[in-house]
């Protein structure tokens, strides 16, 4: 939005949505595990016993060919000590990307 007044009330809007609204879970980053890998099942088991809908949605963030970054949201298919495995088509510009930059990051959302 170039105007002004327009981007004044969407700035506003925000600001009026509450921020993470309820009690979240404490979470202490120094005890978490090194390899994320076998803890991932009972998280995401946990996170559908407490009814969060998706717990299987990420987001992937990769580095396109420039080096600027790339993110768009995915459903993670699999895990194992091989690597994270999650929908995609290889020869997408997003199934490239790692093989340029071979760095990601996963992240997902699960309050």
């Amino acid at each position: 939005m170039s105007d002004g007044k327009q981007g004044g009330e969407v700035r506003g809007w925000l600001r009026s949505i509450e921020v993470f609204s309820g009690p979240l879970p404490e979470f202490a980053p120094e005890q978490a595990p090194e390899d994320p890998v076998p803890s991932l099942p009972v998280l995401a088991s946990d996170a559908v016993a407490d009814g969060l809908r998706d717990p299987h949605a990420m987001t992937l963030s990769t580095l396109d060919e420039a080096g600027d970054p790339d993110a768009r949201v995915r459903i993670l298919k699999g895990v194992s000590v091989a690597g994270w495995q999650f929908a995609g088509h290889g020869f997408s510009p997003k199934g490239r990307q790692p093989a340029v930059h071979p760095r990601a990051a996963l992240t997902f959302y699960w309050p």
